[in-house]
């Protein structure tokens, strides 16, 4: 079992190192020491287990610091949320793109900071899982429907917060005066068009460029303010909760279980 265990865990380093290398690239710009030795260490210790399975020593020094991450991860995503939600409540009718920016840069941290402790969060759960080898069925369930019930709340925010922002910054007082701007220039253009003594001539072609020119220009403003927050979009915890599946099936589960001529044994399980 313990075997059929770290070969599920092999199989998922590298989606788990590659998320977290997602995640520690973005929290390089903030300089959060903290959070990247919580993250550092909770690899360090998915990667030792397999040499470390049978040390008892071992398991109970690394669990002490891994309940300690997932303690303070679960404080952090519960302050992180409430956070947020005020944050989405303060709404103002007339804004700027400056505005929008500062809110956009508050959103975008709280949000680093509210994925990074559900990601923690699901780590440490996953690893105190192996440490404490308790792989009663209820106490699984529970701890996978935990890691879920974050992530479903967590994306449900994340779309309130997306939509609100992208509808601020279409509306802010830049992008409302660029439409205004666009709308006329291309009225103009289409004015002089019916004046009978002036041909179709580069004048009214230039002013309908230019106003296309500002459309554009107003789509891709809004699109720059909001591709910091789309990085945020997943909070990739999906590979914890397959580990967990995966630890349950093989000790609560029915696993198929093979044995070739050459005495290799290969487990297939269902999750």
């Amino acid at each position: 079992m313990i075997a059929a265990g770290i070969t599920a865990m092999s199989k998922k380093l590298d989606s788990i190192e590659e998320s977290q290398k997602n995640i520690l690239n973005f929290l390089e710009k903030d300089k959060e020491a903290k959070l990247k030795g919580n993250l550092n260490f909770l690899l360090n210790v998915f990667n030792s287990y397999k040499l470390n399975w049978n040390n008892a020593t071992f398991r109970a020094s690394q669990h002490i610091k891994t309940q300690d991450i997932k303690q303070e991860s679960d404080q952090n995503i519960a302050f992180y949320n409430s956070i947020i939600n005020d944050a989405l409540k303060k709404k103002k009718i007339l804004i700027s793109k400056l505005d929008v920016k500062k809110n956009m840069q508050k959103i975008v941290s709280y949000f680093s900071n509210y994925r990074l402790a559900i990601y923690l969060y699901a780590f440490a759960s996953y690893l105190e899982i192996i440490l404490l080898e308790n792989f009663d069925a209820n106490f699984l369930n529970s701890i996978s429907s935990k890691i879920q019930d974050e992530s479903f709340k967590y994306a449900d925010l994340y779309t309130k917060a997306y939509t609100m922002l992208e509808t601020m910054a279409s509306s802010s007082l830049e992008s409302a005066a660029i439409k205004g701007v666009a709308i006329a220039s291309q009225g103009l253009g289409k004015a002089i068009e019916r004046i009978p003594l002036v041909e179709r001539g580069q004048l009214d072609e230039n002013l309908i460029a230019a106003s296309r020119k500002l459309e554009e220009y107003k789509v891709e403003s809004v699109d720059d303010l909001l591709a910091a927050l789309r990085f945020m979009s997943n909070c990739q915890i999906k590979q914890f909760v397959e580990l967990i599946e995966a630890v349950n099936e093989l000790h609560n589960g029915e696993p198929t279980i093979l044995v070739d001529n050459n005495e290799n044994v290969y487990v297939q399980l269902a999750c």
